[in-house]
């Protein structure tokens, strides 16, 4: 029997439905929209 790889099998599984980022360009996704995000969650009191 074959060693299951759960990694893996998300991969083949919904490879062609979304969109994986290796760590650097994760990165660089997280710091481009993070900032917006912050300031739309925490407004700056009044």
């Amino acid at each position: 029997m074959a060693k299951r790889n759960p990694p893996r099998e998300v991969i083949e599984t919904y490879a062609g439905q979304v969109s994986f980022f290796v760590p650097e360009a994760a990165y660089a996704e997280a710091e481009e929209h993070l900032p917006a995000l912050v300031v739309n969650v925490w407004p700056k009191d009044g």
